[in-house]
């Protein structure tokens, strides 16, 4: 995402007019997404490193449930990541490990993502 760039507008269009995204709107949208992703890894980095005492994998679960999986573009941004963000699918995996209930949200059963 560019500095200062709102997503608001173009995570409105994705709801709305999800036809009518145009390229930009799209790079606007995996920034703002994978930035979420993001700050999923850092919070079990930051507990592992700093060894807090709080469960980074409830927190992480919820910017899944949230932030991503409620989109369309979330999701498919989600399921590209997986695939290329090594750290995104540990997360994944440990916070499913954590909560199984979330599984399918996660990792839904077409896209053929397992743990």
């Amino acid at each position: 995402m560019a500095v200062g760039e709102n997503p608001s507008p173009v995570l409105a269009k994705a709801c709305l007019n999800p036809d009518k995204l145009t390229p930009e709107d799209r790079l606007v949208l995996r920034s703002y997404f994978r930035a979420w992703l993001t700050v999923a890894t850092r919070l079990r980095d930051v507990q592992r490193t700093g060894d807090f005492d709080f469960d980074w994998r409830v927190a992480a679960r919820l910017i899944f449930e949230r932030e991503i999986v409620p989109y369309d573009y979330g999701r498919h941004v989600l399921m590209e990541s997986l695939d290329s963000m090594p750290d995104v699918a540990e997360v994944a995996a440990e916070v499913v490990a954590d909560d199984p209930s979330c599984r399918d949200l996660i990792f839904p059963r077409e896209t053929g993502h397992r743990i």
